[in-house]
């Protein structure tokens, strides 16, 4: 499921929808990048699981739960000191062209 998550979000979908979520995954990802580069973090998000909540013809609701682990490589971070959290991401998909495809997601705020 994460490749799939990635490998869609720079878009083959109809026209117009793609910009926008690469707009808001950039949005999204802004911090993180920002903060893991001077803090040398490694992100690393396993998706636990993942259920269709609603399914009608070519569109489909997901709800999609993962563990997100952090860790420091940056001279003087504590030693194999991690911070853990769980994510909650809803998303819209797409059927197009044989295969499932991203149309929009929610974070739920964060």
């Amino acid at each position: 499921m994460d490749a799939e998550f990635g490998g869609h979000l720079g878009g083959r979908l109809a026209a117009g929808e793609p910009a926008v979520l690469t707009c808001q995954y950039s949005s999204l990802m802004a911090g993180i990048r920002t903060q893991g580069a001077r803090q040398k973090l490694v992100l690393t998000t396993t998706v636990t699981d993942c259920g269709v909540d609603v399914l009608t013809g070519d569109r489909a609701h997901l709800l999609v739960q993962a563990d997100q682990t952090s860790v420091s490589t940056a001279s003087g971070a504590a030693s194999g000191a991690s911070n853990d959290g769980a994510a909650m991401i809803a998303v819209d998909a797409v059927y197009q062209q044989g295969s499932w495809h991203i149309a929009d997601f929610d974070t739920f705020g964060v």
